[in-house]
């Protein structure tokens, strides 16, 4: 079967654009079966670390920091000129990274999926690509965990909840992790191996996820949001639905 790889980059400017706007048609894609275990994040997110401690466990942490800077302080972004700022993303920035490989994350993905291994390399390739193509168009940083971690949130939300998070949230999101992980000492100790294979893993689930909900059945597309679902909720470190409190927050600071 085969879709338009234009729907992957769907998930991407609802992320960071807050419109729907693809440029022409995408380049057609293969497109494997439905498989929620392909993006289970309990499965494939045990590989990355950060300064040699699984990632999962810091998101956990990350996230839970997160969630006080909203229940502790105001928090406001009038300095911005775009709801979905940067068009222009910095050169550098606390959570990027400097590529050692072109690509490091989908041969490792792969080697965790069902199936057919090639079959599920070349998808996350297509996937990273698009991922980063779609980021560039809108001047975020590529090289970055922060916007990684922004459009793996994103893309799930809208998933779980049908509609995406409201324009601005994903731009205070990646500003907010860029004040908790400069204060780890883990993430600034951490390697640009395990930074880019971290931001890659995260940019091919969260891609990938979106892009086959968006073109599956019924059936399939209820398999996908509950993954979706255990996704979030495993990275979050709460539910869905305080995270989708936490969204709302962030919304009404705006």
């Amino acid at each position: 079967m085969t879709t338009n790889m234009c729907r992957v980059l769907l998930g991407l400017w609802m992320v960071l654009g807050g419109v729907i706007c693809v440029p022409g048609q995408g380049r057609p894609a293969s497109r494997p079966p439905v498989n929620p275990e392909w993006y289970d994040y309990e499965r494939v997110g045990r590989r990355p670390t950060i300064n040699g401690r699984p990632a999962q466990e810091k998101m956990h942490t990350y996230e839970e920091r997160a969630g006080a800077v909203f229940s502790d302080r105001p928090v406001t972004r009038r300095g911005m000129t775009l709801p979905n700022a940067p068009r222009r993303g910095p050169r550098r920035s606390i959570t990027s990274y400097r590529p050692v490989a072109d690509r490091l994350a989908p041969d490792v993905l792969a080697q965790e999926a069902d199936g057919d291994p090639l079959q599920a390399r070349r998808f996350y390739e297509e996937a990273l690509q698009e991922y980063r193509r779609g980021l560039i168009e809108q001047g975020w940083p590529v090289e970055d965990v922060g916007s990684a971690i922004a459009v793996y949130l994103n893309n799930h939300y809208t998933v779980v909840f049908g509609q995406p998070m409201p324009p601005g949230v994903p731009y205070a999101l990646y500003e907010i992790f860029q004040g908790i992980l400069s204060e780890d000492k883990d993430f600034m100790a951490s390697s640009d191996r395990e930074r880019q294979l971290l931001a890659e893993s995260l940019a091919i689930l969260a891609t990938a996820m979106y892009s086959q909900y968006v073109s599956a059945d019924r059936r399939e597309q209820e398999q996908l949001r509950q993954q979706a679902r255990a996704n979030l909720e495993s990275f979050t470190g709460q539910s869905a639905e305080e995270f989708r409190d936490l969204v709302l927050a962030i919304r009404d600071q705006l």
